[in-house]
């Protein structure tokens, strides 16, 4: 009678190969690098915590004082974060950036962080990835996000921190404006109101032409000559 032969190796050997390429696997993963932050190392930044969690898909921070507003501008795309009312505290998910690099604008009472985030891969969705912001000082706050324009690029133009000193830990980008508690719509308009004969800031200022064509006379009648 024939006896049937099973090849192979034994059952604990199986296991461990099986172990090892889980290991394995899990260490290719560890390694990747979904996102980056250049941080503001400059002194008027030294009471804001910025950090990735350990899992890259959030940006953790923690700051002495309220903050109110976190907005992230690329050459694609912008996003902006509100607290409502402003927090010392919070998580905000990155998965939703798409990949790019972003200058990061933390409005705080008194002055504007701006520091660099990365993303640099996507993210697995099989990983569970909280999207939810949090202020983590109320578990009732969350933040209002106020948009996501890709058809804007004007919006993006980094002028709007002009006379900023960059102060970065690897480089040439970063730090924190003194003075400027602008909201976002006066922060807006300061960029692109057209400028009078009577502003002191001649660099941009109308023709008289312009002036005569989009005034009135003092008695109220227009400039007609």
């Amino acid at each position: 009678m024939n006896k049937i032969t099973t090849i192979g190796m034994p059952i604990h050997g199986l296991i461990g190969l099986v172990l090892f390429a889980l290991f394995f696997n899990s260490s290719l993963s560890a390694q990747e690098t979904y996102t980056t932050i250049r941080k503001n190392v400059n002194p008027l930044a030294f009471n804001l915590h910025h950090e990735l969690s350990s899992t890259q898909d959030s940006l953790l921070l923690d700051n002495k004082f309220l903050f109110k507003r976190v907005r992230f501008i690329s050459d694609e795309a912008e996003k902006v974060f509100d607290f409502k009312p402003a927090v010392k505290r919070a998580k905000i998910p990155l998965d939703e950036l798409p990949l790019g690099s972003y200058t990061v604008m933390f409005y705080q009472a008194d002055k504007i962080i701006v520091f660099q985030i990365d993303r640099l891969l996507p993210f697995d969705p099989l990983n569970g990835i909280e999207s939810e912001t949090v202020a983590l000082n109320d578990s009732e706050i969350l933040a209002d996000e106020i948009n996501f324009d890709n058809s804007n690029p004007e919006l993006h133009n980094n002028n709007e921190v002009d006379s900023v000193e960059l102060d970065f830990d690897s480089g040439n980008l970063n730090v924190a404006t003194i003075n400027t508690d602008l909201n976002f719509e006066e922060e807006m308009e300061h960029f692109t109101k057209a400028y009078n004969l009577t502003d002191s800031n001649r660099d941009n200022v109308q023709s008289r032409a312009d002036y005569r064509r989009n005034n009135l006379r003092p008695n109220g009648k227009p400039y007609n000559d």
